[in-house]
């Protein structure tokens, strides 16, 4: 991903922090929300920290997926929620594993980076 993307994603994400922070008084479930965005921040802005965050971030959506399908079981939307599991919890989760995104999924380039190949 490139630096302008990552500081816009960033920025996009303390912002959006700031937003829910004084409705997760109220409703403590939010405070999860909360440290997910601090989660995208963190691995926008630390080259130190991103290896780990992004780990966290992936292992998230993949437990988030995985609840969906469970919490479906016996109503109609379970298709939906199995068809999401495949588009974005697996890889989430071979992202969890290896800490980079799979080079086969659709638009790998713009996660992998571009590869130019020597001449």
């Amino acid at each position: 991903m490139s630096p302008t993307a990552r500081w816009i994603l960033g920025i996009a994400a303390i912002l959006f922090t700031l937003m829910v922070i004084p409705s997760a008084f109220d409703i403590p479930a939010l405070w999860g929300l909360v440290v997910f965005l601090l989660l995208i921040a963190v691995s926008c802005f630390s080259k130190r920290a991103r290896p780990i965050a992004i780990r966290l971030i992936a292992a998230t959506v993949l437990t988030m997926y995985i609840c969906y399908v469970i919490s479906e079981i016996g109503k109609p939307s379970l298709p939906k929620a199995i068809a999401g599991l495949c588009v974005w919890g697996l890889p989430a989760g071979f992202v969890a594993i290896t800490g980079k995104y799979p080079s086969w999924g659709h638009g790998s380039a713009a996660f992998n980076g571009s590869q130019k190949k020597p001449k």
